[in-house]
């Protein structure tokens, strides 16, 4: 009994999920995005959120590029990875490693993510991205001409504000489309007939009374 008991720990140590202050070794076997891999530690898959930085979300601009220059970067070679915690989707944090190489820096470095400053302020990947912007390398390279890129909290963040919109809209008692107001369905303001932006914003269309957030300057 008191063998199987210690089989049993042993195997319950060996299939633990890693701990923060752990340290892994394993293969890169997937990247989903710029930001995000999967790592195969023995026989089991991790999900790893590089911490500390954030990049191009997919659907952005840029952001099949930086996939693509982290997957040839990492993808099949062996990783270490510092583990700092899991967030709210399960996904392991932590600082990834390729021979003795931080890779959250070469991102950064190389103007394929930003310092996710709400989570790290490390001066290293300051200095990093300013080289970057200052170089115009990767995702800055459109600067010289006036285009500046989106990061990828505000651009989660303009998703999160359309689709309420489009929640509002689809729930409103007031039918879309009367014509007393009218959506800027980039910024998400209401504007009533007497404002300027009204009929007058890059983006938008006639909508209901409840939709989108009043403006500022004219209530909505």
């Amino acid at each position: 009994m008191r063998t199987l008991l210690a089989l049993l720990s042993l195997i319950t140590i060996a299939t633990a999920a890693p701990q923060p202050g752990d340290t892994i070794l394993g293969k890169c076997v997937s990247v989903t995005d710029a930001d995000t891999i999967s790592l195969l530690v023995d026989r089991s898959v991790y999900k790893i959120r590089l911490s500390g930085i954030d990049a191009p979300e997919r659907g952005q601009e840029y952001g099949s590029k930086a996939t693509q220059a982290l997957a040839s970067k990492v993808k099949g070679r062996q990783l270490t990875v510092d583990v700092a915690g899991y967030d709210k989707y399960r996904r392991m944090l932590g600082k990834l490693m390729l021979d003795g190489e931080s890779i959250e820096f070469w991102l950064v470095r190389n103007g394929w993510a930003w310092q996710f400053v709400k989570y790290d302020q490390s001066e290293e990947l300051r200095l990093a991205q300013q080289l970057a912007k200052d170089e115009g390398v990767g995702l800055w390279a459109g600067e010289a001409n006036g285009s500046k890129p989106m990061p990828p909290w505000e651009y989660r963040d303009r998703k999160r504000t359309l689709s309420k919109i489009k929640s509002e809209r689809e729930t409103s008692s007031t039918p879309a489309g009367t014509g007393s107001f009218w959506l800027n369905t980039g910024s998400g303001s209401r504007h009533n007939e007497g404002c300027k932006y009204y009929k007058n914003t890059k983006r938008g269309e006639p909508c209901g009374a409840n939709e989108g957030r009043a403006c500022g300057i004219c209530g909505g």
